[in-house]
């Protein structure tokens, strides 16, 4: 194992392994969860400000920082006040993470991925993407002298993501299906020809690179008393959860937050799931993780917020745990609430969100009345990326053709 990584543990069975680049466990099929040596470890490394202040707590060698510099993290935490008083909370707090290099929080896992890769010799990392994961694993890919990145993508991803993915010179292969098809085929391809799979909720080490956003979160506001996610394959839920918890296990904050996944209606596992074993009289925590884990998914998920499509979340037992062991809940919205979201919000913060990010707003509304104290949302990425989604709220502005129509409109 890296650095102070003590051991991968299972989140189904709890089987632990001390070494190596295992995916799932050999026993179960559970997801992964890495664990440090916390005794006396200091969070970050002194005299850097960069994502690298963060190694102690991450899968990597610790001689050295690794050499690439690209600018991922430091994103910045917008006290939005004007977007508080809108939905009538007292204090609300934007993690905007479309400030990432291209655009989005999944930059935080694709940069970690790529240096682990470059660590182990690994040439070629692999993963399927309804668009973001694939863009930040091309871009962390771009600034490796060693690394190239294979993206499988669905068909159906947004033009823009899949030219986004081609201009950073990623090997792009476009799936006649879902999410859920593309995760499938790269997860063989991965497995047969030795190349290492980025994707979520299969390899350990993404949610890693997530936790980083908690890891600032708290350096920009201490720690909030509930953090809103938008929630598909549930890997950015589960980093954010990791994050806090590692916060917690250093004594660096007396409690953990309470975290809010937000789905959309349409692609609403964990609200299915939490009705179903509700209605089979399903109580206690390791029968609901069995439930969870062994669970065959929806028919299917076709939401407009296409970065949070699952029918079958890949992380879907840390995900479940994050939420309920940390006395949150999870919420659903309807694809027009999400949209109808995005405008909102530009207007009142400044921060642009794409569906997936919108979703993590659209959730707070619904549940205003029911949350106090200091709050933050994380805004997953940016919407310069899928801009038909806005277009598709009829946004309009004022027509004018002479100066007399121009005083007329402004003043």
């Amino acid at each position: 194992m890296f650095g102070n990584l003590r051991c991968l543990t299972c989140s189904v069975c709890n089987k632990q392994y001390e070494n190596g680049l295992i995916y799932t466990c050999t026993v179960c099929g559970g997801n992964l969860n890495a664990e440090y040596n916390t005794k006396d470890l200091k969070l970050t490394r002194e005299n850097e400000s960069s994502y690298w202040r963060f190694l102690p707590l991450l899968p990597l060698p610790q001689d050295k920082i690794p050499e690439t510099t690209l600018p991922v993290g430091n994103t910045p935490m917008v006290n939005a006040k004007k977007l508080a008083k809108a939905y009538g909370v007292s204090e609300l707090y934007v993690k905007d993470e479309s400030r990432n290099p291209s655009g989005s929080l999944k930059d935080r896992a694709s940069f970690l991925i790529t240096q682990m890769a470059e660590a182990h010799k690994i040439p070629t990392v692999l993963t399927a993407s309804t668009g973001n994961a694939g863009c930040a694993l091309a871009c962390c890919a771009a600034a490796s002298e060693n690394v190239a990145a294979t993206i499988l993508v669905p068909k159906s991803a947004p033009a823009g993501k899949i030219a986004q993915l081609l201009a950073y010179g990623a090997k792009v292969l476009l799936v006649d299906g879902c999410y859920d098809d593309a995760f499938r085929l790269s997860s063989q391809m991965s497995e047969k020809h030795g190349l290492f799979n980025r994707n979520t909720g299969m390899n350990p080490f993404t949610s890693e690179g997530k936790k980083t956003v908690s890891f600032e979160i708290f350096e920009q506001m201490g720690c909030p008393e509930y953090v809103f996610v938008s929630v598909g394959d549930g890997n950015i839920i589960t980093g954010v959860w990791k994050g806090f918890k590692n916060l917690l296990e250093l004594g660096l904050i007396k409690q953990m937050p309470k975290l809010i996944g937000c789905q959309s209606s349409n692609s609403n596992f964990f609200i299915q799931v939490e009705k179903e074993m509700k209605e089979k009289n399903i109580t206690n925590l390791a029968d609901k993780i069995k439930y969870v884990h062994e669970h065959k998914g929806l028919a299917s998920a076709p939401t407009r917020a296409d970065s949070i499509s699952a029918s079958l979340p890949s992380d879907r037992v840390n995900a479940y745990l994050a939420v309920t062991t940390t006395n949150g809940y999870f919420v659903e919205v309807t694809d027009e609430e999400i949209l109808n979201e995005i405008p909102f919000v530009s207007k009142n913060s400044g921060v642009f969100p794409e569906p997936a990010a919108s979703c993590a707003f659209a959730g707070l509304r619904k549940v205003t009345k029911q949350v106090s104290g200091k709050i933050c949302v994380i805004s997953t990425g940016t919407c310069l990326k899928d801009v038909n989604a806005v277009q598709s709220c009829g946004l309009k502005g004022t027509e004018v053709k002479e100066l007399a129509d121009v005083e007329k409109a402004i003043l």
